[in-house]
């Protein structure tokens, strides 16, 4: 099977997938209920091919050494008060 032959475990792309549905929508609600099995259909196949790998989040973050020109410098735009 496919799924043996991936490393990763795969999901479906939830906003790829309503983008999808976002599309079909509109037929859905105008058209009759006789014509609606094969859009259905069409709509399963598009979201199972927007598929993605499930990788693990492990990963550390890289803290970055913060050099004296990289600093942030905040200016106050109002006066002093005294």
């Amino acid at each position: 099977t496919i799924s043996s032959k991936r490393s990763y475990p795969y999901r479906i792309n939830r906003n790829v997938g309503l983008g999808y549905l976002k599309r079909l929508l509109p037929y859905l609600i105008i058209h009759p209920p006789q014509l609606i099995g094969k859009r259905l259909d069409r709509l399963l196949e598009l979201i199972l091919s927007a598929t993605e790998p499930v990788r693990k989040k492990n990963r550390t973050r890289k803290k970055r050494i913060m050099r004296g020109t990289e600093r942030h410098i905040y200016e106050s735009n109002y006066r002093p008060t005294i």
